[in-house]
């Protein structure tokens, strides 16, 4: 039974949708899951809404760690696969409960000295003792769980993100987007308005390049949760962004807003490993990310992608203007992000490692 504390638009939920399509026929498997977002109905179409079971979004309460322990119980669940903070004290509390293997995916370890950061750093290193296996899915994540929990060590598996590689645009046509995308460079976010994604250093970038006269080069589009809201909105406002920024909800189809772009940008203060960079380098969209865990595991600087230092506006202009005035950097990079994506990040291998580390649960 996989479990999320979230099902709205977002990585965590997509890659647990990957899983379930990456592991058909291997594992018979369950979601527990909010019943209030999109991804509800898209596992429901995966696996049958009768193997859903629904949980409050990103809330611990105990009449839901004690329903959750009798559907384990019910449906004779093998292995408890927990995803992200919330999820992963349901799952280790369950565990304790039931008996049951215990997988834990991390998705990213926070830097922040909040207080629900904080305790949660105190709780996991507890809950440790009621995990069987616990996943990294990216080598600077690995490292950064080693040194926070010593305890994992022996117990930690790396599994780095994959999704379906297949499609995506011919190498002729991203021959042609490249030039076709030198004039005026659509810039594509899927971002949040929170800390961890940094959606206002998006704006300080924009407002760098107006300070150079280079901002009619560019057309920006960021996507996701509170960005269209009127708060964010009026910052954009404020800053005299309008023209150039535009701000939408988050959308059910990624794959055409990156097709259309020439470049992805992130500007993360923390990732595990990053889905839409990944669906960026399928679809031929060149990468500029903040230079931070995740991201750096995904981007070769200057190779396949362009890395800035974290929160450095300036340094993420310059690079965006390489973009559009080096010849030949946009193919380049897009030609060889997309190689990488192909080769190391296919969802079928991600599947088979995932099987992997329950047999060594199991064991």
């Amino acid at each position: 039974m996989h479990i999320t504390g979230r099902s709205d638009h977002g990585g965590g939920p997509e890659h647990i949708l990957h899983l379930l399509r990456g592991t058909i026929g291997h594992v018979d498997a369950h979601v527990a899951c909010p019943p209030d977002g999109v991804y509800w109905h898209r596992y429901a179409d995966a696996i049958g809404e009768h193997r859903l079971v629904a949980i409050p979004h990103r809330r611990i309460y105990p009449d839901a760690v004690v329903r959750l322990a009798r559907y384990v119980r019910q449906h004779r669940i093998d292995i408890i696969h927990s995803h992200g903070m919330s999820a992963g004290v349901y799952g280790r509390l369950v565990r304790a409960l039931t008996r049951t293997r215990s997988i834990h995916t991390f998705h990213g370890i926070p830097r922040t000295t909040s207080i629900k950061h904080r305790l949660y750093g105190q709780v996991e290193g507890l809950l440790a003792r009621w995990t069987d296996r616990a996943i990294a899915v990216s080598s600077g994540e690995q490292d950064l769980v080693l040194a926070r929990y010593p305890a994992y060590a022996g117990r930690l598996i790396l599994v780095p993100n994959g999704i379906d590689t297949a499609g995506g645009p011919s190498e002729s046509s991203l021959r042609r987007r490249g030039e076709q995308k030198k004039k005026i460079l659509r810039v594509v976010s899927f971002t949040r308005a929170n800390r961890q994604k940094n959606p206002e250093l998006l704006l300080a970038i924009a407002d760098q390049l107006r300070t150079w006269g280079r901002l009619g080069d560019f057309e920006f589009h960021l996507y996701g949760e509170g960005i269209a809201d009127r708060t964010f909105r009026s910052l954009v406002a404020g800053l005299d962004l309008s023209a150039r920024v535009r701000c939408h909800p988050p959308t059910d189809d990624p794959a055409i807003a990156l097709r259309q772009a020439g470049c992805y940008l992130s500007t993360s203060r923390w990732e595990g490993m990053p889905l839409s960079l990944i669906e960026a380098a399928r679809d031929g969209a060149v990468v500029v990310a903040s230079d931070v865990v995740g991201n750096c595991d995904l981007v070769d600087d200057d190779v396949d992608g362009l890395l800035f230092p974290e929160d450095d506006s300036v340094a993420a202009a310059a690079a965006l203007v390489r973009l559009v005035d080096e010849p030949g950097l946009l193919n380049r990079l897009a030609g060889n992000a997309r190689l990488r994506c192909r080769n190391r990040h296919a969802r079928e291998v991600m599947g088979q490692l995932v099987i992997s580390a329950y047999g060594a649960a199991l064991a």
